[in-house]
């Protein structure tokens, strides 16, 4: 089109261009301070931009040279630890098209003339597959999947923000100007009261003494744990300073507990925070568990009291309940239902779990199939869609004490 227009154009190189349909196209020349005009509006190209990028490129023109040559040697040369025993891969080459072995042939002998490669007479090989790109132009892959399962991988150490604590001891300190920045924070004027005094106690928790201190494993640990209806959390102390903390929110199935949350978070805790600071489980904490759970559960006991339907359906703590007893005799159809999972299926579609859904009476079925993970929400949902809108709401819904059927949505 500029050169249609007869516009002055200059040669570029390494500019690519995003048209309206998504495609890349490759510039080979340029048009600055080009102007036009749209809806009696006049436009210009901005070349500011490219005059800064053309800059930075000039600046640092050897790193986006072509390489040439190979790496020179240095004290630890690269090289591929094979596992013992392993028998050396030299995979059969794919039978290419002609097209694709020309291009092959022409991309390995460019890189035998820039010395990026060089000749080998080892008894490996792997497999070459060229890729299309965006330009057209072919790209060339080796399929390395067969050798990586035969190299002893690296592990390289990553070192923990705790253990670097430890070893600088003493010497982690606040920057002084990251305080005063802090201090300065001005409070917002249309701010109710309680939200300025919260925020003016939250800046002074920043500014005074650091949140969290270092270890010392010559005093006490003390673990701290809460639980709620969606998250656990737990908190390591040493002399009433908090070292590490660490949260968790519930998945849909502990969702469902109620006393038992306090003992998840202490597990949960003793199986984090010992495994960070290389801590054993002690009797003090598993006579804490117990304390925990008959303090949470105490809690909930009056609420249990005063519920017909908890009373009702609770089961009994004794070793001989004595001889099960029927279920009431339906009245109608689905008015009387039973719901359960079957779970651990083939996958089948996508879906591993059915959920069955029968009549007492007529022992008609629905079976719903359906994946991990579900929640009661979505159940519900499910049982609104494929039963409730043929049959009406039942009466009586006879289920296991999966929390999914216990939980409080129902």
């Amino acid at each position: 089109m500029a050169r249609r227009l007869h516009c002055p154009t200059t040669i570029v190189t390494g500019i690519w261009v995003e048209v309206a349909n998504g495609q890349e196209l490759k510039c080979d020349s340029m048009c600055k301070n080009f102007q036009w005009g749209m809806q009696q509006q006049a436009f210009q190209a901005e070349q500011q931009q490219w005059n800064a990028l053309r800059s930075l490129l000039k600046q640092y023109e050897d790193v986006f040279q072509e390489p040439k040559g190979l790496p020179p040697q240095r004290i630890h040369d690269h090289r591929i630890p094979i596992k013992p025993g392993s028998q050396p891969v030299n995979a059969r080459p794919y039978r290419y098209a002609s097209m694709q072995k020309t291009v092959i042939e022409d991309m390995v002998r460019d890189m035998l003339m820039s010395r990026v490669i060089q000749n080998s007479f080892g008894p490996y090989a792997s497999l070459v597959v060229l890729v299309k790109k965006k330009d057209n132009t072919w790209g060339m892959c080796i399929d390395y999947r067969s050798l990586n399962n035969i190299i002893v991988k690296d592990k390289f150490f990553i070192p923990l923000i705790e253990k670097l604590l430890e070893e600088l001891g003493a010497g982690v300190q606040t920057d002084p100007k990251k305080v005063i920045a802090v201090q300065s924070w001005s409070i917002p004027q249309n701010w109710i009261m309680e939200a300025q005094h919260a925020f003016g106690v939250l800046k002074q928790a920043l500014v005074n003494a650091p949140v969290l201190s270092l270890s010392k494993f010559s005093k006490i640990f003390i673990v701290k744990t809460d639980a709620s209806g969606e998250g656990i959390g737990a908190v390591l102390m040493q002399e009433g300073h908090p070292i590490a903390y660490i949260s968790k929110a519930l998945s849909a199935k502990n969702m469902g507990l109620s006393a038992y949350e306090e003992m998840l978070a202490i597990l949960f805790a003793v199986k984090q925070i010992a495994a960070r600071f290389y801590l054993s489980s002690s009797l003090y904490l598993a006579a804490r568990s117990v304390t925990t759970i008959w303090e949470a559960s105490s809690r909930w006991r009056p609420f249990w009291s005063y519920c017909y339907w908890q009373m009702k359906n609770k089961y009994e703590n004794v070793a001989s309940p004595g001889s099960l007893q029927p279920l009431p005799h339906p009245q109608g159809i689905f008015t009387d239902i039973t719901m359960d999972f079957i779970d651990g299926l083939p996958k089948s579609q996508g879906r591993t779990v059915i959920m069955v859904v029968v009549d007492r009476l007529t022992k008609y079925a629905h079976f719903i199939g359906l994946t991990h993970p579900y929640t009661a929400k979505s159940m519900a949902q499910l049982f609104l869609d494929h039963v409730f809108k043929f049959h009406g709401l039942p009466n009586t819904i006879v289920s296991d004490k999966d929390a999914i059927f216990t939980n409080q949505f129902w």
